[in-house]
């Protein structure tokens, strides 16, 4: 006969509650810099071939070409000399270079080009991303449906 008080062993949650809450911070933050890869300003061209990128591709640079060709990189930050967008392409491949984790022939460069742009803009930014080293140069387009409105 036991004349001690009955106890329930319960386990310590703390530690499970910090870590969801590690994790939600960090997928709320990754999820934060894919929206700002691209700018909803740009309006891509239609195509009847158009087709996803592909689900393996793991690494990505977007570039948003805006209607009178600068390059956006934030809400307030614009290339639009070529010289500037070659500094640039040239940063970006360097950085994927360094980086022990992504080959930089690997990465994906996707140009989102405004519709109404000028080609020579598009044309100019997909030249950088070639010479700077880039080799998987992507153009950006919604799918249109033949007949469809």
């Amino acid at each position: 006969m036991s004349h001690g008080s009955p106890e329930t062993a319960e386990p310590n949650l703390t530690a499970l509650l910090d870590l969801v809450m590690q994790l939600l911070m960090f997928f709320l933050i990754v999820a934060n810099f894919v929206v700002e890869q691209n700018n909803q300003d740009i309006k891509l061209p239609e195509a009847t071939t158009a087709v996803p990128i592909e689900k393996d591709q793991k690494h990505t640079l977007s570039i948003n070409i805006d209607l009178d060709g600068s390059v956006i990189l934030s809400a307030d930050s614009k290339l639009d000399s070529e010289l500037r967008i070659k500094q640039y392409m040239a940063d970006q491949y360097q950085f994927f270079s360094r980086n022990p984790d992504v080959k930089a022939a690997d990465v994906a460069v996707v140009v989102r080009g405004d519709n109404r742009a000028d080609t020579q803009y598009i044309y100019r930014v997909m030249k950088a991303a070639k010479e700077a080293g880039f080799s998987n140069i992507n153009l950006r387009a919604n799918r249109f449906a033949p007949g469809g409105s």
